[in-house]
């Protein structure tokens, strides 16, 4: 339901840059990187154990398959080594930043390869240019914030879709399956699902 609601957003997040991301062959042979605030919403999966990744008050030992969640205004640093998938968004809807506040800085997901799949496939449409590319990496970054947003609603025992919402869903991935050599927008899925 998540992703279909992202389809009615008054403002759509923006991503500003995806990749990989090596801190050793950044930095050299430093032991951390230097404290900064982040200004956009940072989302990172990462790919092999490390050092200690540090937000706010919080110390985090890196580990193969966590993600993290750093939000804008944040302190955070990182004690080498540390490699990892990212992807750098803004995000300014009210009701999509209200989501991730409840959305851990540092946590295991419950199924890191299907994460791991989005953060390589958003990647991937990023760095090979084609037609809708913009559009293919809105829908892929919407999945991994569903995924992270529906690990939160299990944790905190909310119920997570209803059929009704699911066939409304079905209906919209149909849509886009079936138009996807058009340039269609968000709009046009609007308007065939009704809303």
């Amino acid at each position: 339901t998540f992703v279909l609601r992202c389809l009615f957003m008054k403002i759509m997040p923006q991503i500003i840059n995806a990749g990989f991301y090596d801190a050793e062959v950044v930095h050299g042979s430093v032991h951390a990187t230097k404290p900064r605030k982040v200004s956009v919403y940072e989302f990172e999966y990462i790919i092999e154990n490390g050092g200690v990744s540090h937000i706010e008050n919080g110390e985090y030992p890196i580990k193969t398959d966590c993600v993290i969640c750093a939000k804008p205004e944040q302190i955070r640093h990182t004690e080498l080594p540390y490699k990892c998938l990212y992807i750098h968004a803004i995000i300014e809807d009210e009701e999509l930043k209200e989501n991730l506040r409840a959305v851990p800085d540092f946590y295991y997901p419950t199924e890191p390869d299907k994460i791991k799949s989005y953060f390589t496939a958003l990647i991937s449409e990023l760095k090979i240019p084609k037609p809708n590319n913009n559009l293919n990496a809105s829908i892929i970054f919407l999945e991994i914030l569903s995924c992270l947003f529906n690990e939160q609603t299990q944790k905190n025992g909310k119920s997570i879709n209803s059929d009704k919402n699911m066939k409304i869903i079905d209906k919209a991935l149909k849509y886009i399956d079936e138009n996807f050599t058009e340039n269609i927008i968000l709009n046009d899925i609007a308007k065939h699902v009704h809303f």
